[in-house]
């Protein structure tokens, strides 16, 4: 029989051996006694470089700095918004070790095993003396993101709140914390990241490039060079004239100190840098964005690169002085990941196991340890603490209440009755859905209606109550016609009364009994009854009398010319002729008068006119050129009403598989893409949504200079499954570079702009397409931003092209304006006017 020392160990082994990782595997008793100790120690055979993971910390929180007095003696720190997470390397197990309730921590820096600190967000300040973490009153609640000292009594400080207020320098004497002036700089700088020091040399570094040195009691601000134009992030070194800085943030940055001056390099290729240590003159161990890790042989200005075994940030390194160095990094906004690596000469042995415990140690060892009394969690025992699981009991169906009842899964469907018996209530993806009974019979001349869950179909009332007009129902619209009484003679007047025609001549009488009133064409004509050699006396004709002058003839109708020939009166009509068939010659009192035909066809949509005495309706033409509209003539004025989705002004204003083309969303002729955003982070936007022309792209802030947005897209005329290529990129408007330093501290240059990323590529294997309508939605491209560029216009672009397929590939861009969601990692903590602390983040009212 095995000692209880034994057993317990097996149990180690078995808990955190590497195949636990994978699922399943085989157990094999073990003649080993007790778990592996020592970090992993050099490979049998090859003595270079290797990196390997040393644990992941995702879900417990990103992992931001590691330090440590020796082997057997490593603390790693990080967390998540609110709650910091401490880990520690005894030299055989790394273990959780019990925090105070403060938010992420930044950097850990100590003096032995019993004499360690750490600073973080929020001003939150912590140390170890050995036995327990003990919160300290740092005096401030801006953010620290570093710190050293020569002794505990003589330690320095640094941090600021990124884009507000000036650099935060903090000087610790063993009893209390004391704020330092920072002393003026041409950086715009709003913080310090790292502080260092060797003999009498002490330099802080921080954003946009600046160095500061101590140099004597005061602090003073030191040149690095052109080059020094994006953040410094960490430095560390081993003498005075042998010290590294790393900074950049979408390319790096690398400047040396020699004893007298500071020298920025760019090396070519290389990402944000924010990881310098170095235990060995001759090399630097350096660690950036995306997993790069890498050395700096001492003089030289480019980085030798080593293979990395994650993708995810590295922020510090620290080596232990006997070769191995620890690289800890993650994700540093929500959802927080973590990642702790380590370098060895050769590949290691034994891969260093998970922490033990989650914040408070060691728990237990075994399942049945572990067990809280609830007959509905799975109790377990994971690295050395309880973890109690609640049974899945998800059905997979969004539509039923899935719960636990003494260990058994309910499922019940969701009740979505709204008590209307025309509704017909369903259950859509977690959503009750009360649809309204279909009582349409397909007709648009029906009134369709529910009542007690009975359809009543009624024809359109159209009546009018007006008995001279026939009323009926075209297409859902009444149209009234009014009774055509026209008997074709322009000379009555047509009208309908009670639903009968009444055609009453047009009355022409003017009264004078000397005339003949008529009606021609619609125009009264009054002729003189009598004829030229005759008189008209109350309306009798009689002979001309004779005469001998004109001024003796008179027969009083002002419309002819009275004259005296061969002594008789005549009286000749007066000729009103205008030669022109549209109007209706006529003398009155004396005057001729020319009356246009009338044409009017009670349509004021037409151009009524008259053409050799015939009447010409020509309908009013309303054309505005644009195919976009549709062009009609109402009540005489044109209108010109858009057509939906058929402009635009911009790509976006097009569904997918549209593109604008001259102010028109036309077919695309191959593959297209639209951008959207997605990811269901706290402040992201889950499902998916479109981005239009001038929306706001919603970006969170990390710390120390992140800031996170999630992009997303849907194409169409892609192979679905297929592995495309995603090549994306956010430019500021308004902008212009050949050169990063064109665009001023923390911005690159791409294609031309300046931007807060360098331009970036995935590849991604597509999902099916789910609706059988060639659209596939792809979602979670996160971009990263190095620079708060909070309410700027950029343009976000991206590129997609089917791998192996080069043909199939399709491009776009859309303006948006970059709206920067800030952190608040207490509640208590200030945010900007009008907002409030909300999950992590600073939320409107």
């Amino acid at each position: 029989m095995k000692s209880p020392r034994t057993i317990r160990s097996l149990i180690l082994i078995l808990l955190f051996s590497p195949f636990m990782a994978g699922g399943d595997f085989t157990c094999i008793e073990s003649p080993v006694d007790d778990p592996p100790t020592g970090p992993p120690g050099p490979g049998p055979v090859s003595q270079d470089p290797v990196w390997n993971l040393a644990f992941d910390a995702t879900g417990l929180g990103a992992l931001s700095s590691v330090w440590g007095s020796g082997p057997n003696d490593v603390f790693v720190v990080g967390g998540r918004t609110q709650q910091a997470e401490i880990y520690h390397y005894d030299g055989s197990q790394w273990s959780a070790m019990a925090s105070p309730n403060i938010p992420i921590l930044v950097w850990v820096y100590g003096f032995g095993p019993d004499d360690v600190f750490a600073v973080g967000v929020g001003g939150g300040a912590i140390h170890y003396d050995g036995s327990v973490w003990t919160e300290l009153d740092s005096g401030t609640n801006e953010d620290l993101w570093g710190l050293w000292g020569s002794s505990p009594s003589d330690m320095w400080i640094v941090g600021g709140t990124i884009g507000q207020g000036d650099p935060e320098l903090i000087h610790y004497d063993g009893n209390s914390f004391h704020s330092v002036d920072v002393p003026d700089n041409d950086r715009a700088a709003t913080a310090l990241f790292k502080v260092w020091g060797i003999g009498s040399k002490i330099f802080a570094v921080g954003e946009n490039g600046l160095i500061i040195q101590r140099n004597g009691g005061d602090w003073m601000q030191v040149p690095a060079g052109a080059n020094a134009d994006a953040d410094f992030v960490s430095l560390w070194g081993t003498s005075e004239d042998n010290i590294v800085a790393v900074g950049g943030r979408a390319t790096g940055r690398l400047a040396n100190y020699d004893g007298s001056g500071w020298t920025t390099h760019k090396p070519p290729g290389r990402p944000g840098l924010n990881a310098s240590f170095m235990d060995d003159p001759s090399f630097a161990v350096i660690g950036g964005i995306n997993g790069y890790v890498g050395t700096l042989p001492r003089g030289s200005d480019t980085p030798t690169d080593e293979e990395s075994p994650t993708s995810m940030d590295i922020h510090a390194i620290w080596g232990d002085g006997e070769g191995t160095y620890y690289a800890v990094g993650g994700r540093f906004s929500q959802p927080f990941a973590g990642i702790a690596i380590i370098r060895t000469l050769g590949d290691p042995g034994i891969i260093p196991v998970p922490p033990l415990g989650a914040g408070a140690g060691l728990e237990c060892l075994l399942n049945g340890e572990c067990d809280d009394g609830s007959s509905c969690t799975i109790d377990t025992c994971v690295n050395g603490a309880c973890v109690f699981t609640p049974i899945n009991c998800d059905d997979g169906d969004p539509c039923t209440i899935d719960s636990c009842d003494r260990g058994v899964c309910l499922h019940t469907p969701m009740h979505c009755d709204d008590g209307n018996s025309c509704t017909i209530d369903t259950c859509e993806d977690g959503e009750c859905v009360s649809t309204p009974v279909n009582c349409s019979d397909g007709d648009p001349c029906t009134v369709d209606t529910c009542n007690g869950g009975i359809c009543f179909i009624n024809p359109l009332d159209c009546d009018d109550g007006d008995a001279c007009t026939t009323e009926f129902c075209d297409e859902g619209d009444c149209v009234y016609i009014l009774q055509d009484c026209d008997d074709g003679d322009p000379c009555t007047v047509d009208s309908c009364q009670n639903g009968t025609c009444i055609n009453i001549p047009m009355d022409c009488d003017d009264g004078a009994p000397c005339t003949i009133d008529s009606c021609e064409s619609g125009v009264c004509v009054h002729d003189p009854l009598c004829g030229v050699d005759e008189i008209c006396v109350n309306g009798l004709c009689e002979p001309a009398p004779e005469c001998v002058m004109n001024d003796e003839c008179d027969d009083g109708d002002p419309c002819t010319i009275d004259t005296c020939e061969d002594d008789s009166c005549v009286f000749t009509p007066m000729l009103c002729d205008d030669n022109d068939l549209c109007t209706v010659d006529d003398c009155v009192n004396g005057a001729c008068t020319f009356t246009p035909i009338p044409c009017d066809d009670n349509n004021p949509c037409t151009i009524d006119t008259c053409d050799g005495g015939n009447c010409v309706f020509t309908p009013i033409v309303c054309d505005d050129g644009d195919d976009c509209t549709a062009d009609s003539c109402i009540g005489g004025n044109c209108d010109f009403a858009p057509i939906p989705g058929c402009s635009c002004d911009f790509e976006s204003d097009c569904d997918l598989g549209d593109n604008c083309a001259a102010g028109t969303c036309e077919a695309a002729a191959g593959p297209d893409v639209e951008i959207g955003v997605g990811g269901g982070q706290i402040c992201f936007t889950d499902p998916y949504r479109k981005l239009n022309h001038g929306d706001a792209l919603v970006v969170c802030e990390g710390f120390q200079g992140f800031f996170d947005s999630y992009l997303a897209f849907r194409v169409t005329g892609f192979t679905p499954g297929a592995i495309v290529e995603v090549t994306r990129s956010i430019t500021l408007d308004g902008t212009s570079c050949t050169k990063p330093s064109d665009c001023g501290p923390g911005l690159t240059c791409v294609n031309g702009l300046c931007s807060p990323t360098a331009e970036s590529t995935s590849f991604v294997q597509m999902s099916d397409d789910p609706d059988g309508d060639g659209v596939i939605e792809a979602f979670d491209f996160r971009t990263t931003l190095f620079k708060d560029v909070d309410l700027q216009d950029a343009t976000i672009s991206v590129t997609v092209t089917e791998s192996g397929n080069p043909s199939v590939t399709a491009s776009t861009q859309v303006s948006v304006v970059i709206d920067v969601k800030r952190l608040c990692f207490r509640p208590g903590l200030p945010c900007p006017m009008g907002q409030v602390c909300s999950n992590g983040y600073c939320e409107d009212e």
